[in-house]
């Protein structure tokens, strides 16, 4: 049965502070396959554009009975069995329209009511936060997301929230008066019930970012009824309706709180991930010595906030083994909800020993000297190749000693994938044990999977609750405490604790089959170098050559191992910390998005010259799917190259690439130097060259910048080497766009050459903090998947500082990360941070109102002078200077050549929202009036 709804909004609007109207966003639900599910759409006029984007299509409402939804994700290691009275729990509760603070206390008393009878070790508190501004979880990244007010804050078990801050809080409680504010019922109207939504959604993002929480859970209230929500990083599950004041919905209520107080595994809640602990006091003071000991460059900056430092188990899939790193400080985080949520730790190996009689881990004296590593911790789309496959192609196809410009992958693995193996192989056994006739069904690979039966579900723990305390699903030292044995295939045993993976989403499989391929599954790598943001480059010698070696490297990975990158952004360019014992002075990193050929030995020789021997490699062995997964559209949007933008159906090579890293180097010379073209400095250029939203405005934009950067140079101001290499890189760069004179990894790096030859001048010391700010940082990777099947996702927007990991999808420097279906949501860009939804603008709760920067633009000493510019603050700024280019007004009207601007089009994503303009210059605003700009 299909349902149709109106649309939940009343075509309502709000202003950001400039006074620009933004239409409301209507709500509706959409039947899913499962007719006893409904997916609730959150399209375009009431919530903010990147929530927007973010929430459209991923809220699943679950029309199941409350216990079989509390049973099913939430599973307890102790049997719920109160029955206490609780009658009278929320009898005093009778909250007002406009007055729900008021009503808060009585909600406290009947939420205290429920957990009285848990004791003390696992009893819940409650706090009241409405009115008490919890930052993002690191406070490194807190001036570039927006902060919260949860109605509730929930402790975790025996203890109390102290502090509004995301380490104390483990669920958020969101108490509305009326029915009518809930936001999960059919039919319903308003902005305020969508703006819910969005409180929920921030709540569990920090959520899931401050604890690594493998899923967090809600609680929302709505007068009288209540619902319960479970947040992973590819949607969110919503129970059916309940009561509040009645004694079974009190008791639903209370056995929630128990569960989640009771989990089967990975304590101490649920949601918790098994393979992650943070570290305790000791472990904090041992870490910080041996930071000291090894000299670790800068390492008092890297122990700030050392109480947000955690262990983790990395699988190495190699081995079948779990090795223990520290992460000590976090270089970068997504701060997307339902994303990869690649988060980036600088991290060093845990050398430490168990006390065989304590169990307590002891300094291993014996143990080699520290080296600082990094750690990627991300959540991949379950049908692409692994990030590890790659760096596996490289280190088998690359000899060592020739290897320059790409990282090296220590150890890695796929917790999802091997989960799944094993929650397979339970399902197996037990399919067989039923009815030696059935077989079992793989659900990542039918789009009708079983999942296991009610009488299944209750009986899916097999070990004793004593053990579940310690019980880790992946981990060697967990298996061997709780004696799991280990198959020749690192898959334990016995049989899988759990009703689905944990490790690997399974939501999208409870509620539509369908759309099992949006399904997430968790990885964490070791990469043996760190570097730092491109940004951060100290001399302007340095950042090119950084680049020579990425481009170096991007070269070695394509023609020698038929890896081809695809997303070549600000952030995946890093400058190496070790230069002398690294991959040079700079490398590329995060092959996501990357591509590979079927057979490396074919590929062997290549060059962007040799079309018919790229042709002959890119052909499909088996089929047409990797003919579609070489017509994807995937980079991140500001560096795209211009016939990627134009709408023909191109295939993804070398030479996009290579126009990439002209537009990163453009990019980071406007925003980092002292230099200008014409009457106008570098960030005024960057604000009208890098467009977002519109494919032909932004491939008009780079056409108008060609055609007058290669006419006249673009002055680095005291650095004539920089000046005639980015001229002449402008040169070959307009060659291909305007003349399709294909750019060449031989005549692009022999600029480089020529460049950092001995004897060229360069100044030192001639970085510059760039003063733009951009409202959604702009960068974000897209990809279009022609009809493969494999569902894209809203490329996350990032900023420069949003990579570093060595990956850094998310990890200050990168600037890309999901890709996304076009038709979903360009709005959502790959790249790591939120982009804010509409900076500036005021909310009762849950916004930050932004400020403004004073920070007067850069001016050009060859021009006149000019009023300082003051662009109104972004959600994510760059890990340079905390800023990105704010955005211009449309570029003008290109000169003409022999490729003309793309005609005006409708933008490709309609849905897009505009954004606050940008206050400029007097004279700047003059210019644009006269073209009617």
């Amino acid at each position: 049965m299909s349902l149709c709804t109106s649309s939940l909004c009343c075509g309502a609007s709000y202003s950001t502070s400039s006074g620009m109207s933004i239409p409301a966003t209507p709500h509706s639900l959409k039947a899913s396959g499962n007719p006893a599910n409904h997916r609730l759409e959150v399209r375009q006029d009431h919530v903010s554009p990147f929530w927007l984007s973010e929430l459209h299509k991923r809220i699943n409402l679950v029309d199941t009975p409350i216990d079989d939804f509390i049973e099913t994700h939430l599973p307890s290691s102790v049997s719920f069995t109160l029955q206490d009275d609780l009658s009278q729990a929320f009898a005093e509760y009778t909250p007002q329209p406009g007055k729900e603070v008021e009503s808060y206390p009585d909600l406290h008393k009947g939420l205290e009511r429920l957990v009285k009878p848990f004791g003390a070790k696992k009893k819940l508190a409650f706090s009241d936060t409405s009115h008490r501004n919890v930052e993002f979880p690191f406070d490194a990244f807190k001036e570039h997301h927006h902060y919260t007010r949860p109605d509730v804050s929930v402790s975790f078990p025996g203890c109390q929230v102290h502090a509004p801050n995301w380490q104390n809080i483990a669920m958020v409680i969101e108490a509305k008066a009326d029915e009518s504010d809930d936001p999960f019922r059919l039919n319903r109207q308003g902005n305020k019930n969508n703006c819910t939504v969005e409180q929920l959604a921030k709540s569990a993002r920090s959520l899931l970012l401050a604890h690594g929480f493998l899923a967090a859970f809600a609680v929302g209230i709505y007068g009288k009824w209540a619902r319960i929500i479970r947040f992973d990083h590819t949607c969110a599950l919503v129970s059916r309706r309940f009561r509040l004041r009645t004694r079974t919905g009190s008791r639903l209520l209370q056995k929630f709180f128990w569960h989640f107080a009771h989990p089967l595994v990975g304590g101490p809640v649920a949601g918790n991930d098994p393979t992650m602990t943070l570290l305790s006091a000791s472990d904090r003071i041992w870490v910080k010595n041996q930071l000291k000991k090894a000299k670790v460059k800068d390492w008092p900056q890297h122990t700030r906030e050392l109480e947000k430092a955690r262990r983790f188990e990395v699988f190495n899939q190699d081995t079948g083994e779990y090795e223990p790193y520290i992460g000590y400080d976090i270089l970068d985080i997504n701060g997307r909800l339902f994303s990869r949520a690649t988060t980036i730790w600088y991290a060093f190996l845990d050398t430490r020993i168990r006390n065989p009689s304590t169990g307590r881990l002891v300094t291993n004296p014996s143990a080699p000297p520290l080296k600082p590593r990094i750690i990627k911790v991300a959540w991949r789309q379950a049908p692409r190749v692994a990030e590890a496959e790659f760096y596996k192609r490289l280190d088998a196809m690359i000899p060592k000693e020739e290897r320059r410009g790409l990282p090296t992958m220590l150890c890695g693995g796929d917790m999802g994938e091997l989960e799944m193996k094993w929650w397979l192989q339970t399902k197996s056994r037990r399919d067989h044990a039923a009815s030696s006739s059935s077989s079992s069904t793989d659900p990542a690979s039918s789009n009708q999977p079983s999942t296991l039966s009610p009488v299944e579900q209750s009986s899916v723990a097999t070990i004793s609750s004593a053990d579940t305390s310690m019980f880790v699903t992946t981990g060697s030292w967990a298996a061997a405490k709780n004696h799991i044995p280990l198959g020749s295939d690192h898959i334990p045993t016995t049989d899988f604790p759990l009703p689905y993976p944990q490790h690997q989403t399974f939501s999208w499989r409870i509620v539509d089959a369908g759309r099992w391929h949006a399904e997430r599954s968790h990885m964490r790598m070791v990469m043996k170098d760190v570097g730092r943001p491109i940004t951060q480059f100290g001399s302007t010698k340095v950042l090119a050559g950084a680049f020579c070696d990425s481009i170096f490297g991007h070269q070695q990975a394509w023609t020698i191992a038929g890896v081809l990158h695809r997303d070549v952004s600000v952030g995946n360019i890093l400058i190496s910390d070790d230069p002398s014992g690294g991959p040079g002075i700079g490398f590329i990193h995060d092959f996501d998005y990357s591509s590979m050929t079927p057979d490396p030995d074919k590929h062997a020789g290549m060059s962007t010259t040799n079309t018919a021997a790229h042709d002959a490699a890119q052909a499909p062995s088996n089929g047409t799917e990797d003919n579609a997964r070489h017509k994807e559209r995937t980079g991140t949007y500001y560096f795209m190259a211009y016939e990627l933008l134009t709408g023909k159906e191109v295939i993804h090579d070398a030479h996009h690439d290579l126009e990439s890293f002209y537009w990163v180097l453009l990019w980071v010379v406007l925003r980092h130097t002292d230099c200008y073209l014409q009457d106008q400095s570098g960030p005024e250029h960057c604000m009208t060259t890098f467009k977002y939203g519109s494919d032909t405005i932004s491939a008009n934009a780079k056409v108008g910048w060609v055609n007058r950067a290669r006419k006249e140079p673009l002055v680095v101001r005291n650095n004539p080497t920089l000046t005639t290499l980015l001229h002449d890189f402008t040169k070959l760069v307009a060659d291909q766009i305007l003349f399709s004179n294909r750019l060449t990894y031989e005549s692009v790096l022999q600029l480089f050459d020529i460049a950092l030859a001995p004897g060229k001048p360069w100044p030192e010391n001639d970085w510059k903090r760039c003063t733009l700010l951009d409202l959604r940082t702009a960068a974000m990777s897209v990809v279009v998947h022609p009809d493969n099947g494999v569902d894209s996702e809203p490329v996350e927007p990032d900023s420069e500082a949003t990579n570093q990991e060595q990956h850094t999808e998310d990890a200050h420097s990168e600037i890309s990360d999901q890709p996304v279906d076009e038709d979903v949501d360009d709005a959502d860009a790959d790249a790591d941070a939120p982009f804010p939804a509409l900076a500036g603008t005021k909310r009762k709760r849950g916004r930050r109102v932004d400020t403004v920067n004073n920070a007067p633009a850069a001016t050009s000493s060859a021009g006149p002078s000019r009023a300082p510019t003051r662009p109104r603050k972004r959600a994510r700024a760059d890990s340079g200077d905390n800023a990105a280019p704010s955005p211009g007004p449309d570029a003008a009207s290109s000169p003409r050549t022999a490729r003309r601007p793309l005609p005006a089009q409708k933008p490709r994503n309609a849905r897009a929202p505009a954004l606050a303009p940008t206050r400029v210059s007097s004279r700047l605003a003059a210019k644009r009036a006269a073209r009617g700009g």
